[in-house]
């Protein structure tokens, strides 16, 4: 029980919160039409499809392009914020963030630039709300004005496109502050696949410490003597 609450805690505790204010508000026949069915099957949907090219181990391979195609720190960091920026637009702020955070990780660890994990993890959080205020789909609260008001989707995306520019401009002069150190995968490419699947930062420990090298040896000699 431990064990399934520590890997499904943001369920456990949205459920505890819904049980508390079914306390206060008591369910009844209202209750059936507080469900937004197109929002949810819509974000249903997405999670669906990210869950599918996470298990396809697509994004390990975006990483070895991203680190292949931008040869150094500053460019690859710029790359990790746009995917997220785009990536907000058509999947929500929040399927962004869980999809391209677990890629920024992997670029940075398994090229030793560790030392830019929280730099870019802030501005891959930053990109994700920024970039989804651009479409109807960037975020569930664009999604139900944009269904519930029935708002044309150019008239929604001109409204939002000044502030949409701004803020693409701003994120890239903030990155532009990281050095261009040169970047080489530390990992070999058959060893990609494993790494998403087994190996996670040390529990309780800063992720910044994580070091690639130490657990693909570790991972190896479990394997050698099971």
């Amino acid at each position: 029980m431990h064990a399934f609450i520590k890997k499904n805690m943001v369920m456990v505790i949205a459920l505890l919160a819904a049980a508390i204010t079914s306390i206060i508000i008591p369910p009844d026949r209202a209750y059936l039409g507080y469900f937004d069915l197109k929002t949810l099957t819509c974000l249903f949907c997405v999670l669906a499809v990210v869950c599918a090219l996470k298990n396809i181990n697509f994004f390990y391979m975006l990483a070895r392009k991203v680190v292949k195609c931008f040869k150094n720190a500053r460019m690859s960091i710029l790359a990790l914020v746009y995917i997220t920026f785009i990536g907000s637009m058509l999947i929500a702020n929040d399927m962004a963030l869980l999809t391209f955070l677990p890629l920024g990780y992997l670029v940075l660890t398994t090229t030793g630039k560790q030392r830019y994990m929280a730099f870019t993890f802030v501005m891959q959080n930053i990109a994700a709300n920024l970039g989804g205020m651009l479409t109807p789909f960037g975020n569930p609260q664009n999604l139900y004005l944009y269904t519930f008001f029935n708002i044309p989707t150019g008239e929604f995306m001109g409204i939002m496109a000044p502030p949409f520019a701004v803020s693409i401009t701003l994120l890239t002069v903030c990155c532009l502050f990281v050095r261009p150190e040169p970047m080489e995968s530390l990992v070999p490419a058959f060893l990609g696949p494993i790494l998403m699947t087994h190996l996670v930062p040390p529990a309780g420990g800063p992720a910044l410490q994580w070091d690639a090298h130490t657990h693909v040896d570790r991972f190896l000699h479990g394997r050698a003597t099971n």
